[in-house]
């Protein structure tokens, strides 16, 4: 089973979790997931089965589409609703002229902190575990950006967003970010992921479902070559040249291609009989390397 599920994450469960559960549903050996949400919010989890896991990072996931819930004049530590509420702003109001304003000054490229309450790694430990220790760790902006903001709806304190935006992206800070440069405070209360590059909401299947007829949601497995179509594509020429590849022999004819071709300058997909075999990537002139081998049979 080399294969992705999209699968329409729950509010509650950690994305490893949920990874558990289809993984069980499914009788897969292997699974893992392609982005993490955070047990609040809900969507497209991309999850990767079988030989997928191995192509996770040559998938074009650039590209996340979003809607969020949030409430001005509070902010908690994790910057949404499950954490622990850090500060009140009172007899504060706010217009949606201003806030239209505000949301159009975060549009473009920009540095972005990431909330402390995040998976990002320093020293080889979640930033999360130190704040669930009451560490203090410097947080270092990262580059992010953000396509298009949409106010949905605005009631205060309420409001509602749909945005599109590169990956990396911290709707959890945007949220935040927003707060501060509107003289107050802000939290998420809802999020849901609509889109995942090429995953998206109307592909999601849920874990209700999932586990009630895990042979239905078999049919709504997507195939590697479909999720990774946006890769130039080499066909190898024989079983011969595919027992190479699988074997990770170099193969002069792939050089050949590479040099005589800079539009492999990007990743390049080998397929045998419409099924990926291998990705290798050039490493200058003539050279390449495999960067993942995928042992797969005709009819998988």
């Amino acid at each position: 089973m080399d294969a992705f599920l999209v699968l329409d994450k729950p509010r509650g469960l950690s994305s490893q979790q949920a990874v558990s559960r289809a993984r069980r549903a499914l009788g897969a050996e292997k699974a893992g997931h392609t982005g993490t949400l955070d047990p609040l919010a809900t969507g497209v989890l991309p999850i990767a089965l079988g030989e997928a896991t191995k192509v996770i990072p040559y998938l074009d996931e650039d590209i996340k589409e979003y809607r969020v819930v949030a409430r001005l004049g509070v902010a908690t530590d994790t910057y949404d609703a499950e954490g622990r509420e850090t500060h009140r702003s009172e007899g504060l109001s706010v217009e949606r002229a201003a806030l239209e304003a505000a949301l159009a000054g975060f549009l473009g490229e920009q540095e972005q902190t990431p909330p402390p309450f995040s998976a990002i790694k320093k020293d080889g430990k979640p930033l999360y575990a130190y704040a669930r220790e009451g560490k203090d760790v410097e947080l270092k902006p990262r580059r992010i950006r953000i396509d298009s903001l949409r106010l949905e709806s605005f009631e205060f304190p309420a409001f509602s967003l749909t945005l599109s935006c590169g990956k990396g992206t911290y709707v959890r800070s945007l949220v935040h970010d927003l707060g501060r440069r509107l003289g107050t405070w802000a939290h998420v209360t809802e999020l849901r992921r609509l889109r995942s590059g090429p995953f998206t909401e109307a592909q999601a299947l849920s874990l209700t479902d999932l586990e009630g007829d895990p042979g239905a949601a078999r049919g709504r497995l997507l195939g590697l070559e479909a999720c990774l179509s946006h890769l130039p594509q080499l066909p190898l020429a024989s079983e011969e040249e595919k027992s190479r590849v699988l074997s990770g022999v170099p193969l002069r004819r792939i050089k050949q291609v590479i040099e005589s071709n800079k539009r492999f300058k990007r990743p390049l997909a080998l397929t045998y009989e419409g099924l990926i075999q291998a990705i290798v990537t050039d490493e200058g002139g003539s050279e390449f390397s495999y960067g993942r081998v995928l042992h797969r049979q005709v009819g998988d």
